[in-house]
């Protein structure tokens, strides 16, 4: 339970933190680049989890020791017993959520975000979910020659969120 509290407010932290909303307009110019329009694709989605995504990528290929230690972290979670802890948050029906935490963790597909391919596989899957069906006619090839000078430079800010967060929680 301390876990999932935990993880709860460092979500917050996150996603209130200037980095994040800093990162999240930097990001921007290259979407629009991508998508060819304005800001009709439900961009505060897209921006969303197109940084996080790149945050995974680009820790992953600074330290991969990460992503395996990650992993190690889910190994060691029982998962039908988290599930009982969150049944009573929620009034829907999370037995679904077993087969899936599963799913995520025996196949660790966070580690193949260092790759092109699976990394822009991820993405696209990830934003055609929520609606965004433009992104299923993307190339790989220009999904990544647009959004490399942002991970080149993200790369280099990503000390700014580590400062930040350790100022933001206890």
């Amino acid at each position: 339970m301390n876990g999932i509290i935990r993880h709860y407010y460092t979500d917050i932290a996150f996603h209130e933190s200037e980095f994040f909303r800093t990162e999240r307009e930097a990001i921007k110019p290259y979407l629009f680049q991508l998508f060819k329009q304005s800001p009709d694709e439900k961009y505060f989605f897209l921006t969303h989890i197109s940084v996080e995504l790149m945050l995974d990528r680009v820790l992953l290929k600074q330290d991969s020791a990460l992503g395996t230690a990650y992993y190690a972290h889910f190994h060691n979670v029982d998962a039908a017993h988290t599930l009982s802890v969150l049944k009573p948050w929620t009034p829907q029906d999370i037995s679904p959520l077993h087969k899936t935490f599963t799913l995520f963790r025996d196949r660790a597909f966070v580690l193949d975000y260092v790759l092109n391919e699976p990394f822009f596989y991820a993405w696209q899957r990830t934003v055609q979910r929520a609606g965004i069906t433009s992104a299923q006619s993307l190339d790989s090839t220009a999904f990544h020659a647009i959004l490399e000078p942002y991970e080149a430079d993200l790369s280099q800010r990503m000390h700014l969120l580590f400062t930040e967060m350790q100022s933001r929680l206890p």
